[in-house]
């Protein structure tokens, strides 16, 4: 994408660590995460892309993004965002 596209729709926050959601259309369907970090993310944001192990053991036990990436949740609210499936401001 152009550099002057990126700047004039992405704040500043998401210029510098990026943190979206997709759908999955495909069957079974569900939601993806990005995460795209640069050289300018703050420490907070990089661990951010922190994994929560105990999902991936079980697909019972987490069936929340907020669940799957703890840390991100912060990052979200400080931002005025939040996905679908969490709570705003549960950290």
């Amino acid at each position: 994408m152009p550099q002057r596209f990126i700047e004039s729709y992405m704040a500043a926050d998401q210029s510098r660590t990026f943190i979206g959601d997709f759908s999955i259309t495909s069957l079974p369907g569900g939601k993806g995460i990005e995460i795209a970090a640069t050289p300018n993310s703050e420490p907070r944001e990089l661990q951010a892309r922190h994994i929560n192990r105990a999902c991936l053991r079980s697909f019972n036990q987490c069936d929340e993004l907020c669940k799957l990436l703890p840390d991100a949740i912060s990052i979200l609210d400080d931002r005025g965002e939040h996905w679908a499936d969490c709570p705003q401001g549960i950290h």
